[in-house]
């Protein structure tokens, strides 16, 4: 039951930061959604006056008052499901956009990343395992991390060069994810193997977690906004910052002294 718990609380965090950071990221971003909204009008004929802006203004409901008014207004429509006017398409709620991609995105983003996740991450440690015991662990994760990494700048390369299908992307996602979870998993081991024996499962967890609530909050942030760009360009960008953040943890591997007991086991 503690259990349970435990986990319950931990979603509820994660979901309240990915809310507050979803709230922050657009009033932090320079520029105007009005703005925006009013240069798709004039790009179709439609004189911009005054009138015209604060009309828009109202249509896309510009925030006004302190910040923290404006985020208890927020929390208070994601209760009430009203998410207001789409931002991309003004003349469409935000309902009405998501309730026509919602089926087609489920079956095709959801069965690639099933697919995805399931070969790579189940594969990965179950036939990389063992080589960390016999060829040792500072290399084995480093090394499983730099293939991650180069295999992702790879699939942002050939991305941005239009030489990937739904098929070669998602085959592409296993074998980066076949390296990353099994390096992963002997890092989270690793890690947890600094504290005392009957912690370490709450160690794992606790890490779990936190990686959890940042990259999983970050991440789908950081790319919704790019794939929103319609940008190749931008995706593969994405896709190096990524990859960067993998070759960064694989110097942090190959290099570490606080971890040379257990990374040399």
């Amino acid at each position: 039951m503690r259990y349970v718990a435990r986990k319950v609380v931990l979603f509820v965090i994660t979901l309240w930061a990915a809310i507050t950071l979803n709230f922050l990221l657009p009033r932090l971003m320079p520029g105007s959604p009005v703005d925006a909204a009013l240069g798709k009008l004039a790009a179709a004929g439609v004189p911009i006056t005054n009138a015209e802006r604060q009309a828009v203004e109202i249509q896309l409901g510009v925030p006004n008052g302190s910040l923290i008014a404006q985020y208890g207004d927020y929390l208070r429509n994601i209760a009430t499901l009203r998410f207001g006017t789409s931002y991309s398409f003004p003349t469409q709620t935000v309902a009405q956009t998501i309730g026509a991609a919602l089926p087609w995105t489920l079956i095709l983003v959801g069965v690639t990343t099933i697919v995805a996740f399931a070969v790579g991450n189940l594969l990965g440690p179950v036939i990389l395992g063992g080589l960390f015991d016999s060829v040792g662990r500072r290399p084995m994760i480093a090394g499983t991390y730099i293939l991650s990494g180069v295999l992702l700048l790879v699939t942002g390369y050939l991305f941005k060069q239009h030489q990937l299908n739904a098929t070669t992307l998602t085959v592409s996602w296993s074998v980066v994810f076949f390296f990353a979870s099994a390096g992963v998993s002997a890092a989270y081991l690793t890690v947890s193997e600094i504290f005392p024996l009957e912690t370490r499962a709450l160690a794992i967890a606790i890490f779990y977690a936190l990686g959890t609530a940042v990259g999983g909050t970050a991440a789908p942030l950081l790319f919704g906004y790019l794939v929103q760009s319609g940008s190749a360009w931008a995706l593969a960008a994405g896709y190096a910052f990524a990859a960067s953040l993998m070759l960064v943890a694989a110097a942090t591997a190959a290099t570490s002294s606080s971890l040379s007991p257990w990374l040399t086991a």
